[in-house]
């Protein structure tokens, strides 16, 4: 038998010399020194290696030049499904995106109340002959009288008429048959008498919206269709350029009938938002074409513009 090398049996009495707690790192120690092979690492339930420490996860040494290992595939996420492109078409006014529904070729109407009026007018129509878009101008009845130049040139531009009334007396419908009828009838002899020789007028507007069965009649004894509207910013209040735009686009929808100013007094706002919004509805695919001509029943004329 070979004797113990004097290393190990210096330090199998070191160790008896030890307390208890620092003796199983001495040991491994030792026996490492005196070439004797630990016990195998405690392996888990599968079989495989685990940490002596069951918080620090076993990480086998990798030798040098070998490729890092891959970590372990997990479950497959989702591919999230992307989102749908929103139908818009996005402009920008005085610094602000405006938002404007595509159209598709759908058609809307321009029409324009209290005219004629110095400038303005003219404002109007050179935008609206930029983009070869035609509207309806709804004339007051004394206006039209004052400046008949005026009317010929918007008919000149392919424009269409309307009757807006003798002189756009909101409460009309308060006051007798008679009155109303020389409203109606009187305006619709001024704008008559203004334009070109031969000019068809076969809309009226009533003033404000209030339709009554005594408009109807007035309008039924002239031949005059009814011109209502369903997009209203209510340019003549001065809300703004921007508020404008917002208006209009918001209630943007196939047919609208969107309802501007181009007289009654100042109309710097509303000739700076149509300057935008012709450019916007053509670009976001609508199609301005004159306001089609409808049929108002007794019923329909009963009921708030």
């Amino acid at each position: 038998m070979r004797s113990k090398d004097p290393a190990c049996a210096r330090s199998s009495r070191w160790k008896r010399a030890l307390p208890a707690g620092a003796l199983l790192g001495a040991g491994l120690l030792g026996l490492g020194a005196c070439g004797t092979v630990p016990p195998a690492t405690p392996t888990s339930p599968t079989g495989a290696p685990s940490s002596l420490n069951p918080a620090t996860p076993s990480v086998a040494p990798s030798s040098p030049g070998a490729a890092p290992a891959s970590p372990t595939a997990g479950p497959a996420s989702p591919t999230p499904s992307p989102s749908p492109t929103p139908d818009v078409w996005v402009g920008s006014f005085h610094g602000h995106s405006i938002t404007v529904p595509r159209g598709h070729g759908a058609t809307m109407s321009f029409t324009f109340d209290d005219g004629p009026w110095p400038g303005s007018t003219r404002q109007v129509l050179a935008l609206l002959a930029q983009h070869h878009v035609h509207a309806v101008f709804c004339l007051i009845g004394q206006q039209a009288r004052a400046y008949p130049t005026l009317v010929h040139e918007e008919v000149a531009a392919g424009h269409e008429l309307c009757d807006h009334s003798r002189d756009h007396d909101v409460l009309m419908g308060r006051k007798g048959q008679a009155y109303v009828d020389a409203e109606v009838g009187d305006g619709l002899r001024d704008v008559v008498g203004a334009a070109p020789k031969g000019t068809p007028v076969t809309f009226y507007r009533q003033p404000g919206g209030t339709w009554d069965t005594k408009v109807v009649r007035a309008m039924d004894a002239h031949s005059l269709g009814p011109l209502r509207w369903s997009d209203d910013p209510k340019d003549w209040s001065r809300p703004g350029s921007l508020a404008i735009v917002r208006r209009v686009v918001a209630n943007l929808h196939p047919g609208a009938v969107v309802l501007m100013h181009d007289g009654g007094g100042d109309r710097s706002q509303s000739v700076d938002a149509l300057r935008f919004l012709l450019d916007a509805v053509v670009a976001a695919g609508w199609k301005p074409v004159l306001a089609p001509h409808v049929h108002l029943s007794p019923k329909a004329a009963a009921k708030p513009q």
